[in-house]
């Protein structure tokens, strides 16, 4: 997660047990995700667009 937030993604675990997730943003549009989610891509990082789950 740490080199996440060191190349710029606001990055934070969700979840309280094992197995953690790790979260990326909360974008204010489907198409910044996705932007998001091909520089994660150029960095080697697999990654899902998903809808924010209402707590």
């Amino acid at each position: 997660m740490q080199v996440l937030i060191q190349r710029g993604f606001p990055a934070r675990t969700w979840g309280t047990k094992p197995p953690f997730r790790v979260r990326v943003g909360r974008y204010a549009s489907h198409e910044d995700a996705e932007g998001a989610q091909s520089r994660l891509k150029a960095s080697r990082i697999n990654g899902v667009v998903v809808e924010a789950e209402v707590p």
